[in-house]
């Protein structure tokens, strides 16, 4: 073992909050860069509402020393747009695994490739952007909150089935 040397009075730190919270609040509090790269701190309340089945949530943080981005899957689909720090986008979609990029905002020029990123179904799915574009330390943080899902809905929808097995007569079915 290393011994840990004696520390005199900690530093005045560099960010300070009293965060108030009450009973069943879901919050993540934040530290990060924000957009003129100083260093800033916010709390966010995680959206922990029920989601369809099928379905998972996915919440993008734009905490980074960056421009205003757009989250694009699979290449083409616009998820979030318009995503500026320190603000979030959040949208339900299918749960399953999507090719995740972040572009500049309003184009199809990737500043970051997150890769394929999974959202399983009955989560929310928090990514954090973080550190500083431009000075190379920029990436991805993340976290996941469960969801309660939604109840199957009952099908109330009849169903037929015709089966047709006498050749040469026409059949209507009304």
């Amino acid at each position: 073992t290393v011994p840990i040397p004696a520390h005199g009075t900690p530093a005045e730190p560099i960010l300070s909050a009293t965060l108030q919270l009450a009973a069943g609040d879901n919050i993540s509090a934040v530290a990060f860069l924000n957009a003129d790269g100083d260093p800033a701190l916010t709390a966010f309340a995680n959206d922990d509402s029920e989601i369809a089945a099928g379905e998972a949530r996915l919440v993008v943080r734009h905490m980074a020393k960056a421009p205003a981005v757009d989250i694009v899957a699979n290449g083409s689909i616009v998820l979030i747009e318009g995503l500026t720090n320190p603000n979030e986008g959040k949208v339900d979609v299918a749960a399953g695994t999507y090719a995740v990029t972040v572009n500049a905002a309003g184009t199809d020029t990737v500043a970051f490739d997150a890769g394929d990123v999974t959202l399983p179904e009955g989560e929310s799915t928090i990514i954090y952007a973080v550190g500083d574009l431009d000075g190379g330390t920029f990436g991805l943080l993340a976290q996941s909150v469960e969801l309660p899902v939604a109840a199957a809905p009952v099908d109330t929808n009849s169903e037929l089935t015709v089966i047709h097995g006498i050749p040469g007569l026409t059949v209507d079915v009304y």
